[in-house]
């Protein structure tokens, strides 16, 4: 009874650390001259033992300590298959540790990826949609291109009609107000002619007026002389 306990022990030890099923069925196939060929192996010089003498030494003392041994009695098994048991359980035990810390960390280090994954995304398809908003404009502003040219054409030659019109009114505005300037400026030449043609008339007017009038004064005073000389001539007639 108490040897189906320590069995059963056994076997629920191997199975709770999920590595033991094939040391636990290689120790049940194994016979005693198995396990002391095994030993005497294990004991025999190698090749590996004399390169590494004092290594070997060391793992076969942690190996086949007395808590081993003692195990190994009590649970009805070789040496060597204890130990590679242990070694099995150690191997399993970092295998669960580090499988502990992989299920931990990995779940929070993926969400955390995706969460940054779902971000660039949302990130890279606002810049699309912003880049497609403004291709879209500008493809519209295309669109419109000819046509805005065309107006501002358009409205560049009937401004430059407009230009010319009103150069040319200022042109002619320009050349009344000179023609304008140039008539005054004739009319108060011809004024000032006319004046100074008047007044040179005048001045021959009177100065013929004056000549007429010395003329006159000597034929006064011939008419004086003969009127005294017919008056002396009929004084002298009287007189005989």
């Amino acid at each position: 009874m108490r040897r189906l306990q320590k069995t059963i022990f056994a076997m629920a030890l191997a199975v709770c650390m999920g590595s033991f099923a094939t040391p636990m069925a290689r120790a049940v196939t194994v016979s005693p001259a198995q396990a002391a060929g095994q030993k005497a192996i294990h004991n025999g010089p190698t090749s590996e033992k004399m390169d590494a003498p004092e290594t070997d030494h060391q793992l076969d003392q942690y190996r086949h300590s007395p808590e081993v041994q003692k195990l190994a009695g009590w649970m009805h098994l070789s040496v060597e298959t204890t130990a590679q048991i242990f070694e099995d359980f150690n191997s399993g035990l970092l295998l669960l540790v580090i499988a502990y810390f992989l299920f931990k960390l990995l779940p929070g280090a993926f969400k955390n990826r995706s969460q940054r994954l779902a971000k660039d995304l949302v990130e890279a398809h606002n810049a699309t949609e912003d880049a497609n908003r403004r291709l879209e404009a500008i493809e519209a502003r295309l669109s419109h291109l000819d046509a805005d040219i065309a107006s501002y054409r358009e409205r560049s030659e009937q401004e430059a009609v407009e230009e010319e019109k009103r150069m040319r009114e200022s042109l002619e505005a320009e050349r009344k107000r000179i023609v304008a300037s140039a008539e005054r400026e004739i009319e108060q030449a011809g004024a000032a002619a006319q004046r100074e043609l008047t007044r040179y008339t005048a001045q021959l007017a009177l100065a013929q007026a004056r000549r007429e009038l010395r003329v006159s004064a000597e034929m006064d005073q011939s008419l004086v002389a003969d009127f005294g000389k017919s008056l002396a001539e009929e004084r002298n007639g009287g007189s005989h």
